[in-house]
């Protein structure tokens, strides 16, 4: 009966050291996947919130790596007819729950204040800046 209780008490201590790895596990670095995750699309358009212009950019990213990636952080960058950066927005806020599975495609929409007038904004580039692998927690 003794031999059965440590038996036990070993395979409880396996199972919650497997179980704690799993809850802290970090998972796969998003540095080593980056260019694997990529916008395939995005367009620009502007609208007027009380006095404020407001800039928004929606797209497609895909991913083509074999992770799952979460709180994916996206930046547009505007440029003006000189070529130079005008304006940046960042993903905030909910946005933050977007989740791209391996080898599948999101939409996203990010918005921001505008700093400059619509018509000084002359394209857009836009990035995949930062992600969790889906397996981390929290």
């Amino acid at each position: 009966m003794q031999g059965i209780s440590v038996l036990f008490l070993v395979l409880m201590i396996v199972f919650f050291g497997c179980f704690l790895g799993r809850l802290f596990n970090a998972g796969s670095d998003f540095v080593q996947y980056q260019n694997q995750i990529a916008v395939v699309n995005s367009g620009t358009s502007f609208r007027v919130s009380n006095s404020n212009l407001m800039v928004s950019v929606i797209g497609v990213l895909t991913n083509q790596s074999t992770v799952g990636w979460k709180d994916i952080g996206i930046e547009a960058q505007f440029f003006g007819t000189d070529g130079k950066m005008i304006d940046v927005i960042q993903a905030e806020g909910d946005y933050r729950e977007l989740t791209v599975l391996p080898h599948s495609e999101a939409s996203f929409k990010i918005e921001g204040r505008a700093i400059k007038p619509e018509q000084e904004y002359k394209s857009t580039q836009v990035f995949v800046r930062t992600g969790k692998d889906v397996r981390s927690w929290p």
